[in-house]
């Protein structure tokens, strides 16, 4: 899930730099909604990441792991 999201960061900024050089300034606004964004979800999986990797030592990270992605999906839900 980390890489496919450094992935999509990795296209966008693409995508950002082709409107730079194509000088074309609502693209290159429209684009900055997508990087933040982008921000948020490689925070969030590299969060996933870490909860995930600890299972075999701590499977009761399991239920944090719940409430997190429970409070996460109320947050996209706004």
């Amino acid at each position: 899930m980390r890489d496919w999201e450094r992935t999509t960061t990795d296209k966008i900024h693409q995508l950002f730099d082709l409107a730079r050089r194509e000088n074309d300034y609502a693209l290159e606004v429209l684009l900055h909604w997508y990087i933040a964004e982008q921000v948020e979800e490689e925070q969030w999986s590299g969060e996933l990441a870490a909860l995930t990797g600890q299972f075999h030592k701590r499977p009761e990270q399991l239920f944090m792991l719940d409430h997190q992605w429970a409070k996460r999906m109320a947050e996209i839900s706004l």
